[in-house]
């Protein structure tokens, strides 16, 4: 499965025609896609979870609950999805589905939101934050958050971690993307601290990622995504107030065509070729990157790019898959879709107007 992970991308002006990766043939896989879609007006809070199979939409949320879902993952016959819901009452906890059955990873007493997914055999590894209340008073409530990860829905904690954002599998080892503590970095307060970008492997320490030449080292960084091919590790993330960087294990390059607003959300590999998805353009341009060059990803006809995302990429044989999605030429509401290379499909919601993907990974077709 480690060679059908998730992928982040961005495009340019150049159609999507990946190259046939050396290593092999096109496979034949089945497409998940997570996301939430919205319920219609007047039922309960808008945002309701969902997954895609092939296009086919699978509900699991309810509308009595908002429930943004984060990452997908699929093993044999299992599809697990995750998704932080948040409560008509405020509360925030986190979610696991597996074939569709929920269970609450955080208990009622101690919220928690999850951000990603990742199995190796029998064991499913969740990655997110709890918060645990900090102060209190009559009128407000502050929390103190602190990432971790959840495997087989026992909490653990990484080496210095200020942040999990992605998980992937190669072999025997996992690996999680994120953000360690560091000293001296912008914070959002000011000067103190904050994260660098980094990954763990089997949770040993922290690797730290190099700045571009060009970026001040006291802004905060962080990986939104990590892919391992052989004996690379590729991320992708970003530092505030600068473009958005791929690494190859320590060396950073800046994504082409980008500036401070776009942003990488996935990375994939198949043979020696990287894909990112993500936004480019200070018009939110839905963007795949094949070798940091952006790809042109086809329009839904009558309808710009602008104020799109692709949230997350995937390679099979010689398809590229990414998925993401646009805004509605009219009205707020946004729509969903896939696409295999330049071939778009739309992801039909079933209940309401807008639809959000935010996460894939593909499977060997069952």
């Amino acid at each position: 499965m480690s060679a059908l992970l998730l992928s982040l991308g961005a495009c340019k002006k150049k159609g999507l025609h990946p190259t046939p990766p050396s290593n092999g043939s096109d496979t034949a896989v089945d497409v998940y896609i997570g996301g939430y879609v919205d319920a219609p007006k007047g039922q309960g809070i808008t945002q309701v979870a969902a997954y895609w199979k092939n296009g086919t939409i699978n509900l699991l949320g309810d509308t009595n609950s908002m429930t943004l879902v984060k990452g997908i993952a699929v093993s044999g016959p299992d599809v697990y999805v995750v998704a932080t819901q948040y409560t008509l009452t405020g509360g925030e906890y986190a979610i696991v589905w597996k074939n569709g059955t929920p269970t609450q990873l955080s208990p009622d007493s101690a919220e928690a939101e999850v951000t990603c997914i990742g199995i190796q055999g029998s064991d499913v590894y969740i990655g997110g934050y709890t918060h645990n209340i900090a102060t209190q008073t009559p009128t407000e409530t502050t929390y103190n958050s602190t990432p971790v990860y959840w495997k087989n829905g026992v909490v653990n904690h990484l080496p210095n971690a200020a942040s999990i954002s992605a998980i992937t599998v190669s072999g025997s080892d996992v690996y999680f993307a994120g953000s360690a503590i560091a000293q001296g970095k912008f914070s959002g307060l000011g000067i103190g601290t904050g994260g660098v970008a980094a990954w763990w492997k089997n949770g040993s320490s922290p690797v730290t990622l190099d700045y571009p030449s060009t970026y001040l080292t006291t802004y905060s960084s962080a990986a939104s995504a990590i892919a391992v091919s052989g004996a690379n590790v590729y991320t992708a993330g970003y530092t505030q107030n600068y473009q958005p960087e791929i690494w190859k294990n320590n060396a950073p390059a800046i994504l082409q065509n980008s500036v401070e607003a776009s942003s990488a959300q996935s990375v994939a590999t198949s043979g020696n070729d990287v894909y990112i998805a993500g936004v480019s353009g200070n018009f939110n341009v839905a963007t795949v990157w094949k070798n940091n060059i952006p790809l042109t990803l086809n329009a839904v006809q009558g309808a710009t790019m602008t104020n799109s995302e692709a949230s997350a990429v995937a390679v099979a044989g010689n398809n590229v898959y990414v998925t993401g999605y646009i805004k509605n030429a009219t009205g707020n509401e946004y729509s969903s879709y896939y696409w295999k290379n330049t071939q778009l499909t739309p992801l039909s919601n079933g209940i309401g107007l807008g639809a959000f993907a935010t996460c894939m990974v593909l499977a060997p077709k069952n």
